[in-house]
């Protein structure tokens, strides 16, 4: 009778083992089944982060910021794209200079799905406005100086969580380096650019929305024989490639009651993102020579001028 009851014990607990060794493999095999659907159905999330490595040109002039250390903001977005090819804000992050891990963008709980990535660094007086990546926009509707990243993405489970990238320079540069002195009357250079952009298509790395805009700047010495100063400003690039742009720039010289001194007239400049374009010659005695086209070259190799 012992045997027998001992029998049965051993029995249902091979039977009890069984079960519960067959349940644990449904529940493994449901769990399985429920990763493999979440990834597949896009519905899982992953945070991201992009740690924006330190990038330095060799300085232009000490006004000009030429390494991301020099920015003020940094703004970064995910956007997603519908059929009609219109885009739409997922998410934004916005980081000022006075952040300890102001190169560090980081994104939360991203749904899995498709992305356009746009990040932005600056030196403008406030953040951009990036509401639409083909048209983003900056303090007093000037492009400053910049640098950009963009990039299409998938965000699924085998994405990276952790990523380094550079940025790249935004935008062309314009120089006018007069070789004659500079007239004792003179009180102001200035500057009209026609064609040049007040927003920035990051998609196609371009400006967009053409304005015009007057910046200016006083000689600090004037009527020194030989001194080459320098007019130059940041331009929106337009194409790619080297070529004319529809860009014009006058220059007008004038006198403490601004009257005009001089004026010189700029047009089809080539302009090629990331470098410089720089005109030489006599502003106020053309005789002596007229402007001339240097050759371009990369930015921090050309002209060292002052504005």
């Amino acid at each position: 009778m012992k045997t027998f009851i001992t029998n049965i014990f051993s029995t249902s607990i091979l039977f009890l083992t069984f079960c519960l060794f067959t349940c644990t493999s449904c529940i493994n095999s449901i769990a399985d089944t429920d990763d493999f659907t979440e990834q597949q159905s896009g519905k899982g999330v992953k945070d991201l982060t992009f740690q924006i490595e330190e990038y330095s040109v060799k300085p232009m002039a000490t006004t000009r910021a030429t390494t991301t250390k020099d920015f003020k903001y940094i703004e970064a977005a995910l956007y997603t794209k519908d059929g009609n090819g219109e885009y739409t804000r997922d998410q934004l992050v916005e980081k000022s200079s006075t952040d300890p891990e102001f190169m560090k963008v980081e994104f939360k709980q991203v749904p899995y799905g498709n992305y356009t990535l746009v990040i932005i660094g600056h030196v403008a007086d406030s953040h951009a406005v990036m509401t639409n990546p083909k048209a983003i926009s900056f303090a007093n509707d000037f492009v400053p100086q910049m640098q950009y990243y963009t990039q299409e993405l998938t965000v699924d489970a085998n994405s990276s969580t952790t990523n380094s990238i550079q940025l790249k320079l935004g935008m062309a540069y314009f120089a006018v380096e007069l070789l004659e002195a500079i007239p004792s009357n003179v009180t102001k250079l200035a500057l009209t650019i026609d064609g040049t952009a007040k927003a920035f298509n990051a998609i196609e790395g371009i400006g967009s929305e053409v304005a015009q805009r007057i910046t200016s700047t006083s000689p600090s010495e004037t009527g020194v024989p030989g001194k080459k100063l320098g007019v130059s400003l940041w331009l929106m690039n337009e194409k790619e490639e080297e070529g004319s742009s529809s860009v014009t720039i006058k220059l007008d010289a004038t006198d403490a009651d601004d009257r005009i001194v001089g004026t010189h007239t700029f047009s089809a400049i080539p302009l090629q993102r990331g470098y410089v374009t720089t005109y030489r010659g006599n502003f106020f005695n053309p005789a002596l020579g007229a402007f001339e086209l240097t050759k371009q070259t990369e930015f921090g190799e050309g002209y060292q001028g002052e504005f």
